[in-house]
C-alpha cells in the first residue's frame, strides 16, 4: 500500500523524501516496481472484468450473493466475501427497489382545511369557483409538486448569484458564468419559470447566467404548444424560432405580467434565492427543485382568490408569513 501511494505521487513529490516519510528503502520501491503485478492482483484484475460483465447483464440489479451464483455457473471459482470486496472497492451496487412510500397521511391532529368546494363544481357565474390541480413528480430526491397548465400563462428568467464563485475562467469545474441579469453583470445561474394564469409554476429550467433567453429555455414553451399561450418579453426573441403559442411583451404592455414579477419577488425576499453558496451544479439544481416545489405548496396555503381577469394577486407580506 506505501508502495503504491509513492506511485500514485511520483510526479508530486520526491520519491526520497517519500519513502523516508513512509519509513521504507527506496530500494524496496524500484524492486516493488519491476515486479509488477502478484498473483493476486492479477487474479482480482480478471475476477473484476467478470463481476462488470455480470453486472451490466442484470442491468445493475444483482448483488454480491447473486453475482457469486452466476460466476460459479459460469466456472469461476470464488468466494462471496471476495465478490463482494471487488463490489466494495470499486463501487459496484445493486439497484435497490424503492419502498411505496404514501404521500397522504390522513391520520394527524392538525389543522384541516375547510372543504369550500364540496364537489360543486357547477358555477352560476364565471370566476365563481377556481381549483387548481398538484402534479405528484417521482425524482431520485423523492416527489416534486408543479401545477396544471392553463390557457394562459407567463415565463420569465431570474437570474442567481453564486456568493464565492470560481472566477471565470480560473477552473474547468466552475459552474457559474458571467451573464446580465436585471442590467447588472453577475457570476452564477439562471432560473427560467413558466406560470399558469394562478401564479403556480408549472414548469422550471435552469442554466448558467450568460445564456439567452430565447435559446436555452425553447423547451419550456414548445412542450406547451397546443396548451398555453405563453407572455414573455422579449428577451425570448429569435429569429429561427417563433412558436405560435408565444406573445412578446415589451416594458409596460400588459399589466398582468406583474404576476411574474411579483413571484419573483417572493423567491428574493423570503425564499432568498438571489444568492447562494453552491459549488456543484447537481446541489444548485436540487436547491431549486425544492424551492419550486415548496413555493406551489406555500402560495395555495390559504386558498387563491383571482380577480376579475381571471388572476391572482399573490401578497409577499402574506407569503413571508
Amino acid at each position: 500500500m506505501k508502495y503504491a501511494f509513492i506511485e500514485a505521487h511520483r510526479g508530486q513529490h520526491r520519491i526520497a523524501t517519500m519513502c523516508r516519510v513512509l519509513d521504507v528503502s527506496s530500494s524496496g520501491y524500484y524492486a516493488w516496481r519491476r515486479r509488477g503485478p502478484g498473483r493476486r492482483e492479477l487474479a482480482d484484475r480478471k475476477l473484476l472484468r467478470a463481476i462488470q460483465d455480470v453486472h451490466h447483464k442484470s442491468r445493475g440489479r444483482y448483488g454480491a450473493r447473486r453475482i457469486r451464483a452466476e460466476l460459479k455457473a459460469l466456472g469461476h471459482r470464488c468466494s462471496r466475501k471476495w465478490v463482494a470486496r471487488l463490489m466494495a472497492e470499486h463501487g459496484i451496487e445493486a439497484r435497490r427497489r424503492r419502498r411505496y412510500r404514501i404521500t397522504t397521511q390522513s391520520k394527524h391532529n392538525k389543522t384541516v382545511a375547510p372543504n369550500v368546494l364540496n364537489r360543486e363544481f357547477k358555477a352560476g357565474a364565471p370566476n365563481q369557483k377556481w381549483v387548481a390541480d398538484i402534479t405528484y413528480i417521482p425524482t431520485a430526491e423523492g416527489w416534486l409538486y408543479l401545477a396544471e397548465t392553463s390557457l394562459l400563462g407567463l415565463i420569465d428568467s431570474y437570474g442567481i448569484e453564486l456568493v464565492h464563485p470560481r472566477r471565470e475562467g480560473r477552473s474547468p469545474k466552475q459552474i457559474g458564468r458571467k451573464g446580465s441579469s436585471n442590467r447588472r453583470w453577475i457570476v452564477g445561474g439562471k432560473l427560467c419559470l413558466l406560470l399558469n394564469h394562478l401564479g403556480l409554476i408549472v414548469e422550471w429550467a435552469c442554466d448558467t447566467a450568460n445564456v439567452y433567453d430565447g435559446s436555452a429555455f425553447q423547451a419550456l414553451v414548445d412542450q406547451v404548444a397546443g396548451q398555453m399561450v405563453v407572455f414573455s418579453d422579449v428577451h425570448f426573441e429569435k429569429q429561427d424560432w417563433q412558436p405560435s403559442n408565444l406573445r412578446l411583451c415589451k416594458r409596460g404592455e400588459w399589466n398582468s405580467r406583474m404576476l411574474i414579477e411579483t413571484v419573483l419577488s417572493m423567491l428574493t425576499v423570503v425564499c432568498h434565492l438571489k444568492k447562494v453558496m453552491h459549488r456543484v451544479w447537481a446541489y444548485f439544481q436540487s436547491r431549486l427543485a425544492y424551492t419550486v416545489a415548496i413555493f406551489n405548496l406555500l402560495v395555495q396555503w390559504h386558498g387563491l382568490q383571482p380577480d376579475q381577469n381571471g388572476f391572482v394577486s399573490l401578497s409577499i407580506a402574506e407569503f413571508s408569513l
